[in-house]
């Protein structure tokens, strides 16, 4: 329990066959009726000060942890086809506390491009916060 969150990442990685740079390590907590997934920033923190305990499930993620600043948020393609709702091509995208609405939006479009009609600028897109209503 004494061993930092970048040793234990080190470990992993290293079993994987992974570079340690190219992996996070997240754990879920329960918040009310929802379990959500949080990231481990601060690699030098300690299992013991992170609250991992003997029999913790650590989840491995793809790329390299965000900057203490940074949120992931989850984004989604939303569309009205035929008369049916339809949610997919999702994306995670690291945005900064710092940016406004106008940033968000323009380094989104910049992400999603691959997925999304070329004719769509920033000011077409709609933020939702996934909540019901």
């Amino acid at each position: 329990k004494d061993a930092t969150l970048a040793q234990l990442k080190a470990q992993i990685a290293d079993s994987l066959s992974l570079e340690s740079k190219d992996i996070h390590l997240a754990k879920t907590r329960d918040e009310g009726n929802i379990r959500r997934l949080y990231m481990f920033k601060d690699e030098d923190r300690t299992l013991r000060q992170v609250g991992l305990g003997d029999s913790e499930t650590i989840f491995v993620g793809h790329g390299a942890p965000c900057d203490p600043n940074e949120r992931i948020l989850r984004v989604v393609r939303y569309s009205y086809e035929n008369g049916h709702h339809k949610v997919s091509d999702g994306v995670n995208f690291p945005a900064r506390g710092d940016m406004s609405v106008r940033m968000l939006k323009e380094a989104l479009i910049k992400a999603c491009l691959h997925w999304m009609p070329k004719e769509v600028t920033w000011k077409r897109l709609r933020l939702r916060d996934g909540q019901p209503g």
